[in-house]
Protein backbone atom coordinates (compact mmCIF):
# COMPACT_ATOMS: atom_id res chain seq x y z
CA UNK A 1 0.00 0.00 0.00
CA UNK A 2 2.56 2.49 0.48
CA UNK A 3 4.66 1.48 -2.47
CA UNK A 4 1.24 2.20 -3.96
CA UNK A 5 1.10 5.49 -2.48
CA UNK A 6 4.95 6.70 -3.11
CA UNK A 7 5.31 5.11 -6.50
CA UNK A 8 3.49 8.22 -8.65
CA UNK A 9 5.07 10.93 -6.90
CA UNK A 10 8.49 8.99 -6.99
CA UNK A 11 7.73 8.52 -11.05
CA UNK A 12 6.58 11.98 -11.95
CA UNK A 13 9.77 13.50 -9.79
CA UNK A 14 11.98 11.37 -11.94
CA UNK A 15 10.51 12.40 -15.20
CA UNK A 16 10.75 16.27 -13.90
CA UNK A 17 14.42 15.72 -13.20
CA UNK A 18 14.99 13.92 -16.05
CA UNK A 19 13.26 17.29 -18.25
CA UNK A 20 15.52 19.50 -16.38
CA UNK A 21 18.74 17.98 -16.92
CA UNK A 22 17.88 17.23 -20.78
CA UNK A 23 17.10 21.20 -20.82
CA UNK A 24 20.52 21.86 -19.33
CA UNK A 25 22.24 19.47 -21.40
CA UNK A 26 20.82 21.23 -24.62
CA UNK A 27 20.41 24.84 -23.30
CA UNK A 28 24.22 26.07 -24.74
CA UNK A 29 23.52 24.91 -27.94
CA UNK A 30 19.90 26.37 -28.42
CA UNK A 31 21.27 29.73 -26.79
CA UNK A 32 23.79 29.54 -29.70
CA UNK A 33 21.08 29.03 -32.11
CA UNK A 34 19.07 31.90 -30.90
CA UNK A 35 22.42 34.24 -30.99
CA UNK A 36 23.17 33.10 -34.61
CA UNK A 37 19.55 34.13 -35.39
CA UNK A 38 20.25 37.27 -34.25
CA UNK A 39 23.55 37.77 -36.03
CA UNK A 40 22.03 37.58 -39.32
CA UNK A 41 18.85 39.01 -38.72
CA UNK A 42 16.56 35.82 -38.77
CA UNK A 43 12.59 36.27 -38.01
CA UNK A 44 12.16 35.04 -34.13
CA UNK A 45 9.80 32.59 -35.68
CA UNK A 46 12.19 31.13 -37.57
CA UNK A 47 14.73 30.82 -35.18
CA UNK A 48 11.95 29.24 -32.50
CA UNK A 49 11.29 26.28 -35.39
CA UNK A 50 15.07 26.38 -36.48
CA UNK A 51 16.23 25.18 -32.26
CA UNK A 52 13.25 22.89 -32.31
CA UNK A 53 13.86 21.11 -35.29
CA UNK A 54 18.29 20.84 -34.23
CA UNK A 55 16.76 19.53 -30.36
CA UNK A 56 17.85 15.90 -29.70
CA UNK A 57 15.93 15.08 -26.58
CA UNK A 58 12.06 14.68 -26.90
CA UNK A 59 11.01 16.44 -24.25
CA UNK A 60 12.93 19.92 -25.65
CA UNK A 61 12.02 19.72 -28.53
CA UNK A 62 7.99 19.25 -28.12
CA UNK A 63 8.70 22.51 -26.06
CA UNK A 64 10.45 24.22 -28.78
CA UNK A 65 7.85 23.36 -31.14
CA UNK A 66 5.23 24.43 -28.95
CA UNK A 67 6.36 27.79 -28.30
CA UNK A 68 7.39 27.73 -32.18
CA UNK A 69 3.84 27.03 -32.91
CA UNK A 70 2.61 29.37 -30.58
CA UNK A 71 4.67 32.16 -31.57
CA UNK A 72 3.59 31.72 -35.49
CA UNK A 73 -0.13 32.07 -34.87
CA UNK A 74 -0.09 34.61 -32.26
CA UNK A 75 3.08 37.01 -32.62
CA UNK A 76 2.89 38.06 -29.28
CA UNK A 77 6.60 37.39 -28.26
CA UNK A 78 5.88 38.30 -24.17
CA UNK A 79 2.95 36.08 -23.74
CA UNK A 80 4.86 33.05 -25.06
CA UNK A 81 8.06 33.68 -24.07
CA UNK A 82 6.36 33.84 -20.61
CA UNK A 83 4.88 30.27 -20.98
CA UNK A 84 7.46 28.93 -22.12
CA UNK A 85 9.15 30.11 -19.18
CA UNK A 86 6.44 28.82 -16.75
CA UNK A 87 6.50 25.30 -18.40
CA UNK A 88 10.58 25.04 -18.48
CA UNK A 89 11.39 27.04 -14.86
CA UNK A 90 14.61 27.02 -15.29
CA UNK A 91 17.04 30.23 -15.16
CA UNK A 92 18.57 29.84 -18.44
CA UNK A 93 15.50 30.31 -20.05
CA UNK A 94 14.09 33.31 -17.61
CA UNK A 95 17.58 35.07 -18.78
CA UNK A 96 17.20 33.90 -22.53
CA UNK A 97 13.54 35.25 -22.61
CA UNK A 98 14.76 38.73 -20.84
CA UNK A 99 17.65 39.02 -23.49
CA UNK A 100 14.91 38.42 -26.58
CA UNK A 101 12.25 40.82 -25.04
CA UNK A 102 15.05 43.32 -24.25
CA UNK A 103 16.30 43.16 -27.67
CA UNK A 104 13.48 45.07 -28.93
CA UNK A 105 14.05 47.67 -26.19
CA UNK A 106 17.87 48.29 -26.25
CA UNK A 107 18.86 46.71 -28.90
CA UNK A 108 21.60 44.86 -27.53
CA UNK A 109 20.22 40.99 -27.89
CA UNK A 110 23.22 40.34 -29.71
CA UNK A 111 25.89 40.97 -26.89
CA UNK A 112 23.42 39.55 -24.07
CA UNK A 113 23.12 36.58 -26.34
CA UNK A 114 26.60 36.06 -26.42
CA UNK A 115 27.40 36.62 -22.40
CA UNK A 116 24.83 34.09 -21.76
CA UNK A 117 26.27 31.91 -24.69
CA UNK A 118 29.60 31.63 -23.32
CA UNK A 119 28.74 31.37 -19.69
CA UNK A 120 26.54 28.07 -20.49
CA UNK A 121 29.49 26.59 -21.99
CA UNK A 122 31.72 27.69 -19.30
CA UNK A 123 29.06 25.76 -17.01
CA UNK A 124 29.48 22.84 -18.89
CA UNK A 125 33.23 22.39 -19.35
CA UNK A 126 33.16 22.61 -15.29
CA UNK A 127 30.63 19.73 -15.02
CA UNK A 128 32.40 18.00 -17.46
CA UNK A 129 35.84 18.19 -15.80
CA UNK A 130 34.28 17.80 -12.25
CA UNK A 131 32.67 14.50 -13.49
CA UNK A 132 36.29 13.93 -15.43
CA UNK A 133 37.22 13.88 -11.48
CA UNK A 134 34.56 11.65 -10.45
CA UNK A 135 35.81 9.04 -12.39
CA UNK A 136 39.12 9.46 -11.26
CA UNK A 137 38.11 8.65 -7.81
CA UNK A 138 35.72 5.92 -8.46
CA UNK A 139 38.11 4.30 -10.19
CA UNK A 140 40.74 4.70 -7.18
CA UNK A 141 38.07 3.32 -5.50
CA UNK A 142 37.55 0.26 -7.19
CA UNK A 143 41.51 -0.54 -7.25
CA UNK A 144 41.81 -0.25 -3.46
CA UNK A 145 38.89 -2.69 -3.40
CA UNK A 146 40.42 -4.94 -5.49
CA UNK A 147 43.86 -4.87 -3.86
CA UNK A 148 42.36 -5.44 -0.20
CA UNK A 149 40.80 -8.32 -1.85
CA UNK A 150 44.26 -9.54 -3.30
CA UNK A 151 45.92 -9.11 -0.35
CA UNK A 152 43.48 -11.16 1.68
CA UNK A 153 43.42 -14.33 -0.58
CA UNK A 154 47.34 -14.47 -0.65
CA UNK A 155 47.10 -13.88 3.29
CA UNK A 156 44.41 -16.58 4.13
CA UNK A 157 46.50 -19.36 4.62
CA UNK A 158 48.33 -17.63 7.46
CA UNK A 159 45.20 -16.39 9.28
CA UNK A 160 43.97 -19.61 9.44
CA UNK A 161 47.08 -21.54 10.63
CA UNK A 162 47.33 -18.33 13.01
CA UNK A 163 43.74 -19.04 14.51
CA UNK A 164 44.30 -22.19 15.10
CA UNK A 165 47.97 -21.64 17.08
CA UNK A 166 46.06 -18.64 18.85
CA UNK A 167 43.18 -21.41 19.97
CA UNK A 168 45.76 -23.88 21.40
CA UNK A 169 47.70 -20.98 23.37
CA UNK A 170 44.34 -19.48 24.86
Amino acid sequence: VILAFLLPDTYIRQRQIGRERAFRDEMPEIVDMFELGATVDVPLEDVFLLSAESAEKKEVKKELAKLSAEYFITKDKEGCLKKFCENVSLPEVNVLSMALLQGERTGRTLEILSSLSSSLFNTAIAKITREDKMTEYKALGVLFVLMVSIVMLYMFPYFTNLEGGLRSIF
